[in-house]
This record gives structure tokens, sequence and C-alpha cells, in this order.
């Protein structure tokens, strides 16, 4: 019985170093961006947000290439973003298609900014440009209520009670006390008036005995925590 074999010719391939795919991965990445009109696929934060952090920077990602691969000094000094009002901060581009807008501090809350990306922004690798601008607004954090003491609906209040409300960021008391009213109604019914009260800062000891242990995602303080003085309560009210 006849056998034969077969010869095993394995041909070698070139060795290609890690940054050669990364630069033939960018080539190719350059000449399909040449072909496609320049877009923003992504942008964030928009309209209302809900945590401190969620503005902690300002995000745009394009559908292509931006800038060349080069220091992160001279890629930040390419930031496409306009921001009304302004804020002082820096770009920064994590990769050639993504920049960030790092603000130099926290924003305030409970405001409204508009970022733009002007119309003709210029890829500085495939030189294609916007054909329009995109515009969008967002909101920062506003102030909310966590907790307080009396709770709502809740009865028989001792008459020289203090109320405590405990808030999702630092409250001012003297801003604080014009956006507060305290309201007194009969049970038996009748008019309706409103109370004058004083507003101040919750002390240490005053919040350690009202919040003993706090499961909120910011804890109780003096920072946060307002402590409100009704005057002239009435019984049955």
């Amino acid at each position: 019985m006849a056998s034969c074999s077969y010869a095993e010719n394995w041909i070698d391939a070139p060795i290609i170093s890690m940054n050669t795919m990364l630069l033939l991965s960018y080539l190719a990445s350059t000449a399909v961006g040449a072909n496609l009109p320049l877009q923003v696929i992504a942008k964030n934060p928009m309209g209302r947000t809900e945590s401190a952090r969620a503005s902690n920077a300002i995000t745009v990602t394009f559908n292509q290439p931006m800038v060349a691969l080069t220091s992160p000094t001279e890629m930040g000094d390419q930031c496409p973003l306009r921001i009304e009002p302004a804020i002082p901060g820096r770009c920064r581009w994590q990769g050639t298609q993504t920049v960030t807008f790092e603000p130099s501090q926290p924003l305030p809350a409970a405001s409204e900014y508009r970022v733009t990306v002007p119309a003709d922004t210029r890829s500085q690798v495939s030189w294609t440009t916007l054909s329009q601008a995109e515009s969008w607004t967002f909101e920062t954090q506003r102030p909310g209520i966590f907790d307080s003491r009396p709770r709502h609906d809740e009865r028989w209040i001792d008459l020289s009670s203090v109320f405590f409300v405990h808030f999702n960021l630092e409250m001012d008391p003297a801003r604080a006390r014009d956006f507060i009213v305290l309201e007194e109604t009969p049970i038996s019914g009748g008019e309706t008036r409103q109370l004058s009260i004083g507003v101040r800062r919750a002390k240490p000891d005053e919040i350690k005995k009202v919040w003993p242990w706090s499961y909120h995602p910011v804890a109780p303080s003096t920072a946060n925590v307002l402590a409100i003085k009704p005057y002239q309560l009435k019984h049955d009210h």
C-alpha cells in the first residue's frame, strides 16, 4: 500500500508592534472620516442634573478623529466648546474623538448653562467641518429636601417646637428665609394665615438628636440643615 506525506510549509507572518497597530487603526479611521460629514454623536450633561457630580465635566464625542495624537497640552489647545455664561477651566481630549471640558471649580447650584459647538468647527485630521452648530443646555442640581421634623401630616406638635429641614445642598439661612413659608389653618375650619418665622443653621447637638443616623446620600450637617422657629403658634391648628 502506497503512503504519502505532506510537508507542512508554514509562512512566518511579520511581527507588528502595538504602536504600529495603533497607527494603522488611526490611519484607517482617518480615511473613513474623510468621507463622512462631521457630526456630534454624544454630549453630556443635558437638561436637569440630579447630582453635583453630573456637572463636574462637559463631554462631547464626534463621529471621527478631531485632533492629531500629540502632547496633551497641544491637544487641549484645540477646544471646540463655547459655554455661556463663561466658565473658567480647561479642555482635555480622551483619545481623538471625545473632548472634555473640566471646570476649575464646582459650578453653582440651580444654574443653567448653554454649550455650543459652532458651525464650521473643523477636524484637524480629516479637515471636514460641522455643517451647523450643535447647541444644548443643562442645569446644575437644584436644592431639594431629604427629610424634615416634624414630618408631613404629623400631629400634636409642641407649640415651642423648632422645625428642622434637611436639604441636599449647603443652604444659606439668610437667602433661604425668603423662600420658606409657614401657614397656620384651624382644624375646625377658618382662615389660613401666614406666620412669622426665624431661620438659622441647626446646631450639631440638635442634628444628632433629630437624626441619630441617616441613610440619605448627603448626611445631615450644620451646612445643610436649617432650624425654623415659628412665632405665635396657637392650640388646635
